[in-house]
């Protein structure tokens, strides 16, 4: 009844299938066949025996690896590798070579305005940064401890407002004693009162913008999704940045802020009707609902990027769009597992990578038996195949 025989085509047909294909595969862009078609060229442009084109390709292809495999060690040659990027990625520093929550200020990022922040905003914003800094863990345990033994009454909220300021008390009297590093004792401190607040910010792959500037902008960089704890499920919690702060901590550290409005999410707690879950994962977000607005702050580096899309039938609700990062890989992750350090095998049959939450990955195939192989050999059966094909070559232009 839709499509007769007569009006039947191929082109009217597909747009059927197309919402039910997005739906299952996601964003056209990460399954298209455009980077294959590009590559294609790429390929067709190493061919230079035309009577052997497989060769010229496998050739070229060596070539190009050989040639990639070497850039990565040229530190004072500029190649296609180690060009600056478009965007300078801020970065969190490493233990030890300092705190997990700290980065070295960037003297040179410019456009950004000072703010003095009110003491309310700095205590629930120093608040924040010990909750999620590793190396605090200790001192918020033994806290909990002492308020639970005076009562067991109210004891995060009473946590939230005695927190910072014991933290201050209890840091600077082992220092004294010399029991605490320069920059614990630094993060006990506090930052300065004067903020710097930034438009922009550029952090894991992504180019981060506030909800402000982009009211005369087509497009849309504001959208963040933060994975919520242990006690809140490990939900993703979704939202707009208002703003970007930069606290200026002293020894040149610095610790930056995205304070956002959080949408409505299903937890324990709350029901969530503001949020909306299909069976192909898609997540649709009321706009109107927002909750915790006295906890909007997230650190820079737990935030990765979403875009809202306009509802068609509900105007005040948006479907939930989740970006990938250029330039990163998604890296398997195995189930954690006693791991025998002696049994990990690094060599030329294959490579296991033991990541930070000590997860072995190994990069070996499991299915088939590996093969050790001579260089030599292979060196002797490559110029073999050299000398053929430029052979060959040489016969076909004498036949011309």
């Amino acid at each position: 009844m839709i499509f007769p025989p007569a009006f039947f085509d191929i082109m009217i047909h597909l747009p059927i299938h197309l919402a039910k294909e997005a739906k299952l595969g996601g964003l056209v862009c990460y399954r298209w066949m455009y980077p294959i078609e590009r590559y294609l060229r790429t390929l067709k442009a190493y061919v230079r025996n035309k009577a052997h084109p497989e060769g010229s390709m496998a050739e070229g292809y060596i070539l190009d690896e050989c040639m990639t495999f070497c850039s990565r060690f040229l530190q004072d040659v500029e190649t296609k590798l180690n060009h600056a990027d478009r965007h300078e990625a801020d970065a969190v520093n490493e233990p030890p070579s300092g705190l997990s929550i700290f980065a070295n200020i960037d003297y040179t990022k410019k456009e950004f305005i000072v703010e003095s922040l009110s003491r309310s905003e700095l205590q629930r914003m120093r608040h924040y940064i010990l909750q999620n800094c590793d190396e605090a863990t200790p001192w918020i345990n033994e806290h909990m401890d002492e308020l639970k033994k005076l009562s067991t009454r109210n004891v995060d909220q009473r946590h939230k407002e005695q927190f910072v300021g014991w933290f201050e008390r209890k840091i600077s009297k082992l220092n004294q004693q010399w029991k605490t590093s320069d920059l614990l004792y630094t993060l006990s401190q506090g930052p300065d009162h004067r903020a710097r607040v930034f438009n922009r910010w550029f952090i894991n792959g992504f180019l981060f913008r506030t909800e402000k500037i982009e009211q005369n902008l087509c497009t849309q960089n504001s959208g963040v999704v933060v994975k919520g704890d242990e006690s809140f499920g490990n939900i993703d919690w979704y939202g707009v940045i208002k703003k970007i702060i930069a606290l200026d901590f002293p020894q040149g550290k610095e610790v930056v802020l995205f304070q956002c409005n959080w949408f409505h999410v299903p937890t324990a707690k709350n029901k969530g009707r503001g949020y909306q879950r299909d069976q192909y994962g898609i997540v649709d977000i009321d706009k109107t609902r927002l909750c915790y607005l006295d906890e909007p702050y997230i650190l820079s580096s737990q935030a990765e990027q979403v875009f809202y899309v306009n509802g068609t039938k509900k105007k005040d609700w948006c479907t939930v769009v989740r970006l990938k990062p250029r330039n990163l890989f998604a890296m398997p992750k195995s189930e954690k597992s006693e791991i025998d350090l002696d049994s990990i095998d690094v060599g030329l049959e294959g490579m296991s990578v033991l990541s930070s939450d000590e997860v072995l990955v190994k990069w070996r195939r499991s299915d088939m038996e590996g093969v050790t192989s001579d260089a030599c050999v292979i060196e002797k059966a490559l110029d073999e195949f050299i000398e053929e094909t430029y052979d060959i070559g040489l016969e076909d232009e004498e036949d011309e």
